[in-house]
């Protein structure tokens, strides 16, 4: 019998959960391999970034962990992926109101990302 790390309660090894707290057991199998699957996911999804962030960092391992936590890779990412799509789509009829709907907001977050960034750097000068 093993113990809760969340209550303390004593937990019977045949079951993955804590019947007190309700916690799962953080060394289950599955969900060490859905995470990893998710971080595969978010590694894919930030190649642009991690494409141009590699030739500065001298390292595979050390572009991903910078993409991984950098809002302007996630910005920038979302950014070119949806304008890939609406590249991908504009043989639609409605592209314009793809255009204007989807793709405004696939760039904003990095529009606002740039926006804090140049206000927080001219504030630095004061």
């Amino acid at each position: 019998m093993s113990e809760c790390s969340n209550c303390g309660c004593y937990v019977d090894q045949s079951t993955d959960f804590c019947p007190v707290c309700g916690k799962r057991d953080p060394s289950d199998f599955a969900a060490n391999v859905l995470f990893a699957f998710i971080l595969l996911l978010a590694a894919l999804f930030l190649a642009p970034a991690i494409i141009c962030i590699y030739p500065f960092s001298f390292s595979l391992w050390n572009a991903t962990e910078k993409a991984l936590t950098s809002g302007a890779s996630w910005a920038g990412s979302s950014a070119f992926w949806g304008t890939l799509l609406l590249i991908y789509k504009s043989n639609n009829p409605r592209a314009f109101d793809m255009l204007t709907n989807l793709g405004i907001f696939m760039w904003l977050p990095l529009i606002f990302f740039s926006g804090y960034k140049l206000i927080m750097g001219v504030l630095s000068f004061f």
